[in-house]
């Protein structure tokens, strides 16, 4: 993607490295991706997610969520948190599109935790083609993963 100057060979030793190079730039282009498509999120009240970059062997992304505490004898209330949002290196040398792909999936996962029809519906009211662009994921950079 912004890694122009990395061909795959060096992309990979880069990776081996844990380059922290390689790592802030992941972590700026895929901020810039953040802020970009988060726009219909915010207008539901949603909080930006905070974003990691790692390395991982078989998710292009994830997002946690803190749980609502449980009532109880003890309970105070707290201030919202933002969820995390945590994207794989690797999606550094994917298409752009793939990367818009990856980041509203887990964008839709603030409003349906789970992948259910109602998960798949907003995914697809803001990206409607996103199953041609999981497709190109698939193909272009599923080769870059660590393997075991």
């Amino acid at each position: 993607m912004t890694s122009d100057s990395l061909d795959s060979a060096a992309f990979i030793a880069a990776l081996a490295r844990n380059d922290r190079k390689l790592r802030a730039e992941a972590a700026a282009v895929f901020a810039t991706v953040v802020h970009e498509r988060f726009a219909p999120f915010a207008a539901q009240g949603h909080l930006l997610p905070r974003l990691t970059v790692r390395l991982m062997r078989t998710r292009w992304g994830s997002l946690s969520m803190r749980r609502a505490p449980r009532f109880g004898r003890w309970f105070r209330p707290r201030p919202p948190e933002p969820a995390r949002m945590t994207l794989n290196l690797v999606l550094l040398q994917a298409p752009r599109a793939c990367l818009d792909y990856v980041v509203v999936h887990e964008l839709c996962h603030l409003d349906h935790q789970g992948h259910g029809p109602a998960f798949y519906a907003r995914l697809a009211e803001l990206m409607p083609d996103w199953r041609e662009r999981k497709r190109l994921l698939e193909t272009s950079v599923a080769g870059l993963l660590p393997r075991r």
